[in-house]
């Protein structure tokens, strides 16, 4: 153990012209997907809020569903119109086509907070998020402290 802080005699300051402050997330909170962002940004998202995390998160017919597992298939002979983004094209056994413009998001978990829907049923509807809850996660910042998490907005 002699020799386990050699190398690490010396201590320097960051240079505060490369420092950078980000907030801590709320997965309950600014998990919600943008579907008018593209899709390698959403897959990222998805990804982001993965394991360990409880999930991203959306809705289907006013029924909030968590979306983990996703992968992104680029569409090489056809491209989706913006329109389509977030449509449910093709549902098989293990999982869920998300049309987006020139990708498809596949999904692999794709769970309903209330477990009275079912999967088969997907095919053709389309995963959105209302605005108020995409406008809580922009206007809201979250202090994690030992006793608790304390949400506020700004």
């Amino acid at each position: 153990l002699s020799g386990i802080n050699k190398g690490f005699e010396k201590t320097r300051m960051q240079d505060e012209r490369f420092s950078r402050y980000m907030p801590r997330l709320e997965t309950k909170i600014h998990s919600f997907i943008d579907w008018s962002w593209n899709a390698i940004d959403i897959y990222k998202f998805i990804k982001a809020f993965d394991d360990p995390y409880e999930g991203a998160q959306s809705f289907i017919e006013n029924k909030l569903v968590i979306l983990k597992k996703v992968n992104l298939l680029k569409n090489k002979s056809y491209r989706f119109h913006p329109y389509q983004n977030g449509i449910i094209y093709k549902v098989n056994s293990s999982s869920i086509f998300i049309a987006h413009q020139e990708y498809s998001l596949v999904v692999d978990d794709l769970r309903f907070e209330e477990q009275d829907f079912l999967i088969k049923n997907l095919l053709g509807k389309r995963l959105y998020t209302p605005y108020k809850y995409l406008e809580l996660g922009y206007i809201t910042t979250v202090h994690h402290t030992a006793e608790k998490i304390n949400v506020r907005k700004n």
